[in-house]
């Protein structure tokens, strides 16, 4: 399964693999890689959403949780 780098969050990047269930719905797994290349976390949605998009954005959101989780929250 092919992980493809989607978005950069706190210097880490998140990867992707999203893939259509037999029900006709997406779901996403991601990876959080840091810039030498080891994967520090590894996961996937376990919900389905209606469209590919939503998967992604979903599963984007839950990479960034992780990475907070992972490193603290951010400071302003």
């Amino acid at each position: 399964m092919a992980h493809i780098n989607v978005a950069e969050y706190k210097g880490l990047t998140i990867a992707l693999h999203t893939y259509e269930m037999a029900d006709y719905r997406f779901r996403s797994s991601y990876k959080i890689v840091r810039t030498d290349g080891v994967v520090t976390y590894t996961d996937a949605d376990v919900d389905s959403w209606p469209s590919e998009d939503e998967a992604r954005e979903h599963a984007i959101d839950m990479a960034k949780e992780a990475i907070d989780a992972l490193t603290g929250p951010t400071r302003h």
